[in-house]
């Protein structure tokens, strides 16, 4: 199985620069505020200890083992962070189906990989889905139905989400410091390893591998054991004591779906930690890339690039989100968002409206950042407003996220723009490259915002109204009047009770 969706990189201008999405370097400070952390680090730790023991999950022979360990990072995260109880049960299919059939709208290429069982996937995999609203949903709305080739889901279930995506920090394997710290604030991390049966001990509790090949296996961090014997090990030993515990998703295979990965495993990489947020509480999601990351464009220390949305209504702009992808190893990358107002749609610039807020920091780890902005910007249905950032990085080479040049992608002059200086600017359509014009169609940032008003519950009222009678839809008819009850249900909460019961509704005319 090969999970590594591998991408081609672009420079802009004369600056050349080549390199994959398959590693990626940390940052000097990381790994030195890493080293100051392990003062404050147990020597093992493990998250069954911390209330997260959910029971073991089993992917059978497909092949969405990012799914699983994408998952069961964010089922770690709620229940260490007191929003869901240990029984927790979120969706792989929904992810792995939703990841792999991108909307057929904006931006997407409309494929239909019902076969999931050769399907891989990685963390860009799951940032595409997820950075959409699609997902994390339970389990009881999409189950995982394990080689089932015509397997599908209802399009109504796309954007149905009981949490949504707010960070993923990546991390190399020499970040041991930082990854454990990380399995402690954040729950389990993401991890990708070669697996193969000669390199696991007799019992299944143990693996080290000491080759060359690469990665072909995600599983997820929940602990680790500075003192764990090298004795432990198969007929291969590390050198030294010391490993990782993770949970698989082979069922019960280890210790009840757990097992011990040497910390000094030659194929370990793409290591990831996920934070997530309630999906109540923010309402609306503006972005136009709903592949996600697949290409990046490169400027010397700094690279500016924007996106201009228009409101759908009466809502409150709060926080923004970008990609960060950096290959050269240096210090921390910086960025500025700006968000102006009143922008001419298609014009020569994002920046020709009013300048409205303004917010700046620094990121320290590559993966997908969620910021949230100083002060809430007013919008109203039709308002214009850009989301203009800059990335910089002094002697270094900031990379900044977008789509790519895939012909299969539908983005439209005037809503997406990038620049080497915040001065002059290019359409993403008509990007100079070293090689002449390109097309990177649109650019991986997502504006978010809160509506003003309360959620309009029409179409779900029509909805319970119309099935009440109907036996086979009692359940979810009931859980949608709940919703209709409550005064102060969330916007996520209607559109979720809307989905479910669709779905529901498709699902029983075709049993019919």
């Amino acid at each position: 199985m090969n999970f590594y969706l591998r991408k081609t990189v672009v420079s802009l201008a004369a600056v050349v620069f080549a390199g994959s999405l398959c590693s990626c370097e940390q940052t000097i400070a990381q790994r030195e505020a890493a080293q100051v952390m392990a003062v404050f680090l147990p020597e093992s730790y493990d998250l069954r200890e911390q209330g997260f023991d959910v029971f073991p999950r089993d992917q059978g022979s497909d092949g969405a083992c990012w799914a699983f360990s994408t998952i069961a990072a964010a089922e770690s995260w709620a229940v260490l962070n007191g929003y869901e109880q240990n029984d927790v049960d979120f969706s792989e299919a929904h992810l792995t189906w939703f990841a792999l059939n991108p909307n057929s709208g904006e931006g997407a290429d409309g494929t239909n990989q019902g076969d999931l069982s050769d399907s891989g996937g990685n963390w860009l995999t799951a940032a595409a889905a997820l950075s959409c609203w699609s997902g994390i949903e339970y389990e009881v709305y999409a189950p995982f139905q394990s080689g089932v080739s015509e397997h599908s889901l209802s399009e109504e279930l796309r954007y149905a989400s009981q949490y949504r995506l707010k960070n993923i920090n990546l991390y190399q394997p020499e970040d041991v410091e930082a990854i454990k710290k990380a399995v402690m604030d954040y729950g389990g991390v993401q991890v990708e390893y070669f697996t193969e049966s000669d390199y696991y001990s007799n019992d299944g509790l143990s693996y080290y591998y000491d080759g060359s090949l690469t990665a072909n296996h995600s599983v997820l961090i929940v602990g680790w054991d500075d003192n764990y014997s090298r004795e432990n090990f198969g007929e291969v030993k590390p050198s030294s004591d010391g490993a990782w515990l993770v949970r698989g998703s082979w069922g019960d295979y280890g210790d009840n779906g757990y097992y011990y990965i040497s910390y000094e495993d030659s194929s370990l990489d793409s290591f990831a930690s996920y934070e997530f947020y309630p999906a109540e509480e923010l309402d609306n999601n503006y972005t136009y890339s709903t592949n996600g990351m697949e290409r990046y464009l490169s400027s010397s220390e700094e690279i500016h690039q924007a996106n201009v949305f228009t409101a759908r209504g009466d809502e409150l702009l709060e926080a923004v989100s970008f990609y960060t992808f950096q290959t050269n190893g240096n210090e921390s990358l910086e960025y500025q968002i700006d968000i102006y107002k009143d922008v001419e749609f298609n014009g020569d610039t994002p920046i020709n409206g009013s300048p409205i807020t303004s917010v700046s920091g620094s990121v320290d780890f590559n993966g997908f950042h969620t910021v949230e902005l100083g002060a809430k910007v007013d919008l109203s249905a039709g308002d214009t407003f850009s989301v203009v950032l800059r990335l910089y990085q002094p002697g270094g080479t900031p990379n900044a996220a977008c789509e790519g040049r895939a012909d299969y992608m539908n983005s439209q002059s005037g809503e997406s723009y990038i620049s080497m200086n915040g001065d002059s600017w290019y359409k993403n359509q008509q990007v100079p490259l070293s090689g002449g014009e390109e097309n990177m169609n649109n650019n991986c940032i997502n504006a978010y915002t809160v509506d003003k008003n309360s959620p309009d519950k029409t179409q779900l009222e029509s909805l319970v109204e119309e099935n009440a009678d109907n036996s086979a839809l009692a359940d979810v008819v009931e859980q949608a009047r709940e919703v209709l009850a409550d005064s102060d249900a969330s916007k996520s909460e209607v559109t979720n009770a809307v989905a479910h019961l669709l779905a529901a509704t498709e699902a029983a005319e075709e049993a019919s």
